[in-house]
């Protein structure tokens, strides 16, 4: 008889642990809420403190939270309303990084729901965390229904580097088109009506060559003209030097009658002179 009572007297040591552990993981439960992980400096971060009874009636909670004091400083907190009742002793300190705050509801609350609000600046860039406290509290008729597990979230604090300003970019003025190309884009286009309301047939679209599309008939009157105005040019040159071999002609011929008539008047000079030596 004397060892079975030993027995099970070792056998409850064994797992009076695993019962007891197993007791506060079904108990309330408080956690974090954060909406990112990374923030810059001079950004806010806000943090919610979410509280879960698991089922059980909550009417007192304390909040033992720590927060890096060098990267961040808290501005306000909010407690949910319905918590009506402060506890003395709410404080925090920004130098040391603690923060407690604790609050009652006299009904007492079974449902989960933020317990309250903090607003924190970030001060300066690097690593933190911020975690809830194992010694926090949640009160049920003056039993602990907290089941001691630590919350915690690691946050990256990064420089706020300000964005380059922009560039003016200054562009210099579009070159001035030519009398003819201005006329052209001044020309008016014959106007189209909606596709949606022409029936288009196969064979007009095969058939369909550049100098059918809209603004070709423009196109083509600006090439002739610059191409008469080119001819004429031509024409003109052609002219001016036909009328230079025609002069140039005249004045050989002009010259080669003269030449030929001051020949004849030579040899009719000599002739003469030959005739008065033999009458002599």
């Amino acid at each position: 008889m004397k060892n079975k009572i030993l027995f099970l007297l070792a056998i409850t040591l064994v797992f009076l642990p695993v019962m007891a552990r197993n007791s506060r993981a079904s108990g309330a439960s408080l956690s974090l809420i954060s909406g990112g992980t990374e923030y810059k400096v001079g950004e806010k971060l806000k943090l919610v403190i979410f509280l879960d009874p698991n089922g059980q009636n909550a009417d007192t909670v304390r909040v033992n939270l720590k927060y890096p004091a060098q990267f961040l400083k808290i501005q306000s907190f909010y407690k949910n309303t319905n918590f009506t009742i402060s506890a003395p002793g709410n404080d925090f300190n920004n130098e040391t990084g603690d923060f407690t705050f604790g609050a009652g509801i006299p009904s007492g609350i079974n449902q989960s729901g933020p317990f309250g609000y903090i607003d924190f600046t970030v001060e300066k860039a690097g690593q933190g965390t911020i975690s809830i406290g194992a010694d926090s509290l949640v009160l049920g008729a003056g039993q602990n229904l907290f089941d001691g597990q630590a919350s915690s979230i690691d946050f990256d604090f990064k420089e706020n580097y300000p964005s380059p300003s922009p560039q003016t970019i200054v562009q210099s003025p579009p070159p001035q088109a030519s009398a003819a190309a201005q006329a052209a884009i001044k020309t008016p286009k014959p106007s189209l009506s909606p596709l949606s309301n022409q029936k288009i047939n196969p064979q007009s679209i095969t058939n369909l060559n550049p100098s059918q599309e809209p603004g070709a008939e423009t196109v083509q009157t600006q090439d002739e003209s610059r191409n008469q105005s080119v001819l004429a040019v031509q024409n003109s040159n052609a002219k001016n030097k036909i009328d230079a071999v025609w002069m140039i002609m005249t004045l050989i011929i002009i010259a080669g009658v003269i030449v030929y008539s001051l020949a004849v008047s030579g040899e009719t000079a000599a002739a003469a002179i030959n005739e008065k030596e033999i009458k002599l």
